[in-house]
Order: structure tokens, then C-alpha cells, then sequence
């Protein structure tokens, strides 16, 4: 099931537009979305993770995919896109790496990429 388009370049993400949402628990994890945008539907988690190998190119897929099917169970049916941003700045990814995370997420989120 595709939930949201695939990212498009260029667009900024202007925080103070969103809230804070509360954090729903799960088997004592807290579940949070970094904001939410209940106008459009969409809630956001942002990822700043190492990404200068492969390994941790997958490592950070898999967290991202659990961590985005965790919040879904727990958040309204309203919320039904994710948008989630790699904050890579300062970092030297892998040469693969965000063709990866792309190709493997784009079906469940939408990826931004803050340079």
C-alpha cells in the first residue's frame, strides 16, 4: 500500500508550523512523532543517523521501518502519511546510502533529506 509520494527536492520543512504531539506507549517504549499535522493528516519523525556504511545504512532502515509501524498502531487513523527527514548535515554518507533508504521506505513515507 503506497502512503505517500516519494520525496521531492528542494522543499524546506518549517517546524514552527507544527506541534508536539503526546507520546502513546508501547510494552513500555514511548512512541512519539517528532510534530504532527493534523490538518494534513501527517505526522514526522526525523532521523539523524550515521550513515557512512552500509551497515548502518540497513541498521537505520530497519529502526525507521519498526519505528514508523509502531506509531501508526498507536496514532488516530487520521494520521495515516509519514514524512520522515534525514538530518544529515555535518555527516558523510555512504555513496548508496539515500538511494537505499529511498527505495526501501518510499512505499510507507514520504523522505526529505536536510543537507
Amino acid at each position: 500500500m503506497r502512503v505517500a509520494a516519494r520525496s521531492h527536492s528542494g522543499g524546506g520543512c518549517c517546524f514552527e508550523k507544527f506541534r508536539s504531539r503526546g507520546a502513546a506507549t508501547h510494552r513500555g517504549r514511548m512512541i512519539t512523532p517528532e510534530f504532527v499535522r493534523e490538518k494534513h493528516g501527517e505526522f514526522i519523525l526525523v532521523a539523524n543517523h550515521n550513515l557512512e556504511t552500509e551497515e548502518n545504512v540497513a541498521r537505520s532502515i530497519d529502526y525507521n521501518l519498526a519505528r514508523i509501524i509502531n506509531v501508526r498502531r498507536h496514532l488516530s487513523t487520521a494520521l495515516s502519511r509519514c514524512r520522515l527527514i534525514y538530518d544529515i548535515r555535518g555527516h558523510a554518507p555512504w555513496s548508496g546510502a539515500l538511494e537505499r533508504i529511498e527505495i526501501t521506505l518510499a512505499d510507507i513515507c514520504t523522505i526529505e533529506v536536510k543537507r
